[in-house]
C-alpha cells in the first residue's frame, strides 16, 4: 500500500489533506503534483505582495516562520523534533474526527485559492476526495493569445 502523508504546521497544529486538494495521498503522489505544493507556496510566503505575479488572494503567509513537517502515517517517535507520537497519532485522527487538537484548514485554503482567481476547483461527489480537476491561472488562457488552447488538468 505504502505510506500517506499529510503537510503539517506543528505550531498552528493544523494540516493539510492531498486528497482534498485532488492529488494522491502518497509523498511522490502530491509532490509531484500541483495544488498541494501551490498551497504551500502560498502558505510559507514572507513577503507577498510587493509585485507583479504575486499571490492576489488572502491567507498568503500564514505559515511563513512556523514549523512545518511532512508527517507519514508509518511515524515513530523522535521523527520530528518537539512532538511526540501521541501528537502525530492525534494528527492522523484529526483526518477522520474533529476533537484531537489539530485543524485540516484544506478546504479553507483551496477556497481561499479558488476564490483569489488564481486557480479553480471542480469538486466531485466521491467520498473522500475533494476535487477532480485543479486548473492555474496559466492553463486557462491568461495571458495568451486569442485562439490558443488551455491545458485541462483531469
Amino acid at each position: 500500500m505504502g505510506q500517506y502523508h499529510l503537510v503539517a504546521n506543528i505550531d498552528r497544529r493544523e494540516f493539510l489533506h492531498p486528497h482534498k486538494f485532488g492529488e494522491g495521498f502518497k509523498l511522490m503522489e502530491f509532490g509531484t503534483g500541483r495544488a498541494v505544493p501551490l498551497a504551500m507556496t502560498i502558505l510559507l510566503s514572507a513577503s507577498n505582495g510587493r509585485g507583479g505575479g504575486d499571490f492576489r488572494g488572502e491567507g498568503a503567509g500564514r505559515w511563513a516562520g512556523d514549523r512545518i513537517a511532512i508527517i507519514g502515517d508509518y511515524f515513530e517517535e523522535g521523527d520530528v523534533e518537539g512532538l511526540t507520537g501521541r501528537d502525530m497519532a492525534d494528527l492522523w485522527s484529526s483526518t477522520v474526527e474533529d476533537d484531537h487538537g489539530w485543524t485540516d484548514i484544506s478546504e479553507m485554503v483551496r477556497g481561499m485559492l479558488h476564490l483569489s482567481g488564481e486557480v479553480e476547483f471542480y469538486l466531485n461527489d466521491q467520498p473522500g476526495f475533494g476535487v477532480n480537476q485543479f486548473v492555474p491561472w496559466l492553463d486557462r488562457g491568461h495571458g495568451r493569445p486569442e485562439g490558443v488552447p488551455c491545458i485541462e488538468v483531469r
